[in-house]
């Protein structure tokens, strides 16, 4: 049955198929969450967002006073006002394009590899730090997940010129700018380390390898520098994000993106691994020059958090995954891929962990899903006997891949804290306290 899994077409779309049907699975079973509910409201009013107008006026107010992610926490607040089964559908949708993305450009005029692309998918649940926040929790998939994707829509014909020596076409060139200012003002560490990559690969691309092609990508250098100073001028990061820069809360940081690299080391060993086997077969010197680029991004990205005032594991994403962008690009580069008892044996054994992350995923995600199912009925139940003051139990994540993993669901002690006001709000009850 799967003798002829590794280059076949019709397994190549049943490997996709399979790969969006895990993410919906996982999509339904991840519910409204936490910030999920602050987003429900609006900024501006407290109230129940109810349309565009009040999506806007609602940015307006949380660009003075939370952060200037207008663009993703636009996404945030349209999806929470539509049925859940539309975002379950549309984050699945891009969960697998951004895989795929990867896959077809580090494997490009390549035959099919059904293997490489289900590689990429594992090392992304394998080593990103928390699985279930940045792909499958609403507020956290319009943060992160989509950063990443449009961070590729952005950043992918900047290689392509670099690597494959394709210029952009002329009819993509509006698209493309319109994707360049979301991608400047979506998430710091992204924005900053994509843009970086991209403004390298510019000078590379036309001072150094002269090629006049490269001009074309001006517009979209400038839009991407507007839109992450329109995030970066808002009112309140200036006020929540850019830190006093004691010494104390620097050597924080620094240890949080120390933490963050180790936690990549396998991956960044068989990089080494891969580079060297890829100079031993005098690959092309292009594909060095973007692998050193994508690699400097992916440092820039970890460490330009030390001007903030905290480090959360979810904003260490872009590094992953750009590290898991050099592994892939390296590894469709290289023409040996026999490998060692040792290395062999190392592949195993993440195939296995990745076999248990899934299970294990998927069983602890399932607990919490029934618990806050529960509540929901409990909830509905106290506003149908007219009760104002509500009890909610409180499911106990225990892996990563758990969307509520380091997330705060509700307080045990105080219903005016955060987020039991806005799950009280939300609801339209007056206390809603966690069980502890």
């Amino acid at each position: 049955m799967f003798k002829n899994y590794k280059t076949s077409k019709r397994w190549h779309f049943a490997s996709l198929g399979a790969l969006f049907l895990f993410a919906l699975i996982y999509n339904i079973l991840t519910v409204r969450i936490a910030d999920d509910f602050m987003y429900s409201l609006s900024f501006a009013t407290g109230e129940h967002l109810s349309g565009i107008p009040d999506i806007i006026d609602s940015l307006i107010e949380h660009g003075n006073g939370v952060n200037g992610r207008y663009c993703s926490h636009f996404f945030a607040h349209l999806f929470l006002m539509l049925p859940d089964i539309v975002f379950d559908l549309v984050n699945s949708a891009v969960f697998v394009a951004t895989i795929y993305m990867v896959y077809a450009f580090c494997n490009k005029g390549k035959e099919i590899n059904n293997f490489f692309l289900m590689g990429i998918f594992g090392a992304i649940w394998l080593f990103e730090l928390e699985v279930g926040q940045v792909n499958f929790w609403l507020d956290g998939a319009c943060n992160y997940l989509w950063a990443v994707f449009f961070g590729l829509l952005f950043l992918l014909p900047y290689l392509n010129s670099l690597l494959y020596q394709k210029s952009l076409r002329l009819l993509l060139l509006i698209p493309h700018l319109a994707v360049s200012v979301l991608l400047g003002g979506y998430l710091e560490p992204l924005s900053v380390g994509f843009l970086f990559i991209a403004g390298v690969v510019f000078l590379i691309d036309l001072f150094y390898l002269k090629n006049k092609r490269a001009l074309l990508f001006i517009p979209s250098l400038l839009g991407a520098c507007a839109g992450l100073a329109m995030m970066a001028f808002a009112p309140a990061e200036s006020i929540n994000k850019i830190s006093s820069f004691s010494l104390l809360k620097l050597l924080e940081i620094f240890g949080i993106a120390l933490f963050v690299l180790a936690r990549l080391f396998p991956l960044i060993l068989l990089s080494f691994a891969l580079f060297k086997r890829a100079k031993a077969e005098n690959a092309d010197k292009r594909l060095f020059l973007t692998v050193l680029v994508l690699a400097a991004g992916a440092l820039v990205s970890n460490f330009i958090l030390l001007l903030a005032t905290n480090y959360p594991m979810r904003c260490g994403t872009p590094c992953i995954f750009l590290t898991v962008f050099v592994t892939a690009l390296l590894f469709g580069a290289v023409k040996n891929r026999t490998f060692g008892k040792k290395t062999q044996t190392c592949f195993k054994l993440g195939v296995l962990a990745l076999g248990l992350g899934l299970v294990i995923g998927i069983l602890d995600t399932a607990n919490t899903y029934v618990v806050l199912t529960e509540n929901e009925a409990i909830v509905e139940t106290a506003l149908e006997n007219g009760e104002t003051h509500v009890e909610l139990k409180k499911p106990t994540p225990l892996t990563k891949y758990n969307p509520l993993w380091r997330l705060i669901y509700l307080d045990s002690e105080d219903a005016t804290r955060w987020p039991n006001f806005y799950v009280a709000k939300y609801y339209g009850l007056e206390s809603i306290i966690g069980s502890s």
